[in-house]
């Protein structure tokens, strides 16, 4: 998923990102298009990623036959004139047991988004939306 984004693939970046998301946004072409406009957009802002960090999860929660795991990401984005960090979590979403599995960023996703998303709301993994996984580690030590 971090070479599709580097590389400014819309298409392989629809692959990965979770069904109810591309069906919310019009389906894969209208997703697509959507991220090569933003794509577009940081190029005429001078925006670029520089680098990705993702922390492994610590935990993975199973809801109504489907697997969800949060995975804290990282990021480091050079401006024209300053670089920024940024960290947020992205929703992992398996329908598979496992084999596959796609993502959401979670900041993106209230709780009448979340039950509009999956058909149902589980307080328990919303509960840890905003909470990172080696902030949640480090506490454990």
């Amino acid at each position: 998923m971090t070479e599709a984004y580097l590389r400014q693939d819309s298409k392989t970046l629809v692959q990965y990102t979770a069904e109810p998301l591309v069906r919310r946004a019009g389906g894969p072409d209208a997703l697509a298009a959507k991220i090569q406009a933003e794509f577009e957009s940081n190029r005429k802002e001078n925006i670029r990623l520089i680098s990705y960090t993702f922390i492994k999860p610590d935990r993975i929660h199973y809801v109504q036959g489907t697997l969800f795991a949060l995975i804290e990401r990282k990021s480091r984005w050079q401006m024209a004139s300053q670089s920024m960090d940024l960290r947020y979590n992205v929703l992992a979403v398996s329908t598979d047991s496992g084999t596959s599995w796609r993502f959401a960023e979670a900041s993106a996703i209230s709780e009448d988004v979340f039950r509009s998303l999956f058909g149902f709301f589980d307080k328990q993994l919303f509960s840890e939306f905003y909470e990172y996984t080696s902030e949640r580690t480090n506490r454990k030590k």
